[in-house]
């Protein structure tokens, strides 16, 4: 019985000119087959991801080509404003459309997106916090989107809150009434400026008298 020949039998070179007559999504399918063709078929370039997300395979499975990472991801892998208009399948755009780990964590460039950006999400807004570090829900207050994550926003207005009730149960725990608290106020107005005088009278008076000390034991000399 003669030996059963595979694909896998057939040098790198035979290879490698079988998948450059296939297209771009025919040559991605057989590299992804199993782990030989996937160590001797080259990957595709962000040129062949681009002409395979605006195939039928691309748009039933919403995939989008990243710039950056070279790589087909789905539409929630992206903020929504890289995947619309000029940033949209087949826009003058795509070709600079990178992912949001690519944005946040970049592996060779410099991160796209900084702290404190707000960034839309399938229709929900991200922030990356300056507070945490960390890439999560942003909070919105009279429409207009905050800086900070909605649990590090939670937190420091639990701890104005807790601030402001402490500071409410000293002014209870006086037992002064608010005109005596006034009265007291005015007053300390009145008299710390005439201590400060005072003082300030006293310091000239010591610093004459050490001058005249100087001056007496120099003519003792």
């Amino acid at each position: 019985m003669a030996p059963t020949t595979t694909i896998h039998d057939l040098p790198t070179e035979l290879i490698w000119e079988i998948a450059e007559n296939l297209d771009a999504l025919s040559r991605m399918h057989l590299r992804q087959s199993c782990v030989d063709m996937n160590k001797r078929i080259y990957p595709p370039t962000h040129k062949e991801l681009i002409e395979i997300e605006n195939t039928p395979y691309g748009y039933e499975r919403g995939l989008f080509a990243c710039a950056n990472c070279i790589r087909l991801l789905p539409k929630e892998m992206f903020a929504d404003n890289m995947t619309v208009q000029k940033r949209a399948k087949r826009g003058t755009g795509s070709i600079t459309r990178f992912c949001l780990e690519c944005g946040i964590h970049p592996v060779q460039s410099r991160p796209r997106y900084n702290a404190g950006d707000h960034i839309i999400v399938k229709g929900k807004m991200f922030v990356i916090c300056p507070k945490c570090d960390g890439f999560k829900e942003g909070k919105k207050q009279k429409g207009k989107g905050q800086s900070e994550c909605l649990d590090c926003w939670d937190l420091r207005s639990e701890f104005d809150q807790e601030t402001a009730t402490n500071e409410r149960k000293i002014l209870d725990n006086l037992a002064f009434p608010p005109l005596c608290v006034s009265y007291l106020l005015n007053s300390l107005c009145i008299f710390i400026p005439m201590y400060i005088n005072r003082w300030i009278e006293e310091i000239k008076q010591l610093q004459v008298a050490m001058k005249c000390e100087e001056e007496y034991g120099s003519n003792q000399i």
